[in-house]
């Protein structure tokens, strides 16, 4: 799936000016989940929702870099 997602990257990255109007989704729509063996694609229409994922993420994550429990540090000197 990994794969395909990037293939249609490329293909859009491609397309002229005319035809962006016409894309089912944006770039800023789509997140990336690297788990151990491997990536997760997801596309996220509603800018809300994508805002609760992102907030949920690095609030269980512990992250501040986007890498697990980077945070430890900052919490710590925060209690």
């Amino acid at each position: 799936m990994s794969s395909r997602f990037w293939i249609l990257r490329k293909h859009i990255i491609s397309l002229d000016a005319h035809s962006l109007k016409h894309l089912p989704f944006y770039c800023w729509n789509c997140i990336t989940l690297q788990l151990k063996h491997r990536d997760v694609d997801i596309v996220i229409r509603d800018e809300k929702e994508m805002e609760k994922l992102l907030k949920f993420l690095i609030y269980s994550l512990k992250t501040i870099d986007g890498i697990k429990d980077s945070a430890l540090g900052v919490l710590v000197a925060l209690n």
